[in-house]
C-alpha cells in the first residue's frame, strides 16, 4: 500500500523545454488513475468523508436516497424512468434508469458481493447484462436520442463494478461495452445519438469520455488515439 497526498491525483504534467517540440514523453508511470474506486471501500470511504467535508447530514441524505431507490426497484431487478411516481419521465428507458440507480449504489460502496444493497445490485446486474447485445451495446430499441447516453451510463456502471470487485465475470462485458463506444466514435472525434455520426454532441461525448475514464480506473486499456480525437473535437 502506497500513501499519496491526494487520492484522486492524476499523473503529473510534463514541461516541454524546447519551444519547437510538438509532444513530450515521460518515464513517470501511474499504476492507477488515483484511487477513486478504491476510495469506496468502507474504511477508506470513512477517511475520505472526513477529509473532504462529509458528515452525518450528508451521509444521512445519501442513505435516504438509496432507500428511496431500493423501494422503486422492479421485481425483475430494473428501474423505470416513468416509474410509479407522478413526476416521472414522459418516455421510458429502463436500461438508463437501471444504470443510474446502480451508479448511486456502487458510489456508496455496494457491489453484487458486498454492502447493504448487495442483493439489489446483483439483481440489477442480472437484468442489465441480459440487455447487453453481442456487439456490446445496451440500448436496442426506443427513443433515438437516448442511445449513446444510455451506452455511456451503462458502460460507466459496468466498468466501475469490475474495477471495484475485480470479478472476472464482468471483465468481458465491460470490454465489450467499451469496444462498442470506441468503434462508434464519430468522424469529428466525439459521439452523438447514433453510431459514427459525422457531427458530434458535447453532452453525449462527455458521458462516453466518463466511461472511458472509468475503464482506465478499472485497469482496462484504452488506445490513446481515441482521447486525442475527442480532445480535438472539444477544442
Amino acid at each position: 500500500l502506497e500513501w499519496v497526498d491526494n487520492p484522486f491525483a492524476a499523473p503529473p504534467d510534463i514541461d516541454v523545454f524546447d519551444p519547437r517540440a510538438t509532444s513530450a514523453v515521460s518515464d513517470v508511470n501511474a499504476a492507477r488513475i488515483g484511487m477513486a474506486l478504491n476510495g469506496r471501500n468502507e474504511g477508506t470511504r470513512q477517511s475520505l468523508l472526513a477529509a473532504y467535508g462529509g458528515n452525518a447530514t450528508t451521509e444521512g441524505a445519501v442513505k435516504a436516497g438509496l432507500a428511496w431507490l431500493e423501494s422503486y426497484q422492479k421485481s425483475n431487478g430494473s428501474w423505470s424512468l416513468k416509474g410509479r411516481y407522478p413526476d416521472g419521465a414522459l418516455s421510458e428507458n429502463m436500461q438508463a434508469a437501471t444504470a443510474m440507480a446502480l451508479l448511486a449504489f456502487q458510489g456508496h460502496g455496494n457491489t453484487h458481493e458486498q454492502g447493504k444493497y448487495a442483493e439489489e445490485v446483483a439483481r440489477a446486474w442480472k437484468w442489465l447484462l441480459d440487455e447487453q447485445g453481442e456487439d456490446g451495446s445496451f440500448f436496442q430499441t426506443g427513443y433515438r436520442p437516448h442511445r449513446f447516453y444510455t451506452q455511456g451510463l451503462c458502460t460507466i456502471a459496468i466498468c466501475e463494478l469490475y474495477g471495484m470487485s475485480e470479478d472476472e465475470r464482468f471483465k468481458e462485458p465491460a470490454q465489450n461495452a467499451i469496444g462498442y463506444c470506441l468503434r462508434n466514435q464519430g468522424s469529428e472525434g466525439g459521439w452523438r445519438y447514433d453510431p459514427r455520426q459525422e457531427d458530434s454532441d458535447v453532452s453525449v461525448t462527455g458521458w462516453i469520455l466518463m466511461a472511458l475514464q472509468s475503464a482506465r480506473m478499472a485497469g482496462l486499456e484504452i488506445p490513446p488515439d481515441h482521447f486525442r480525437r475527442a480532445g480535438e473535437f472539444l477544442d
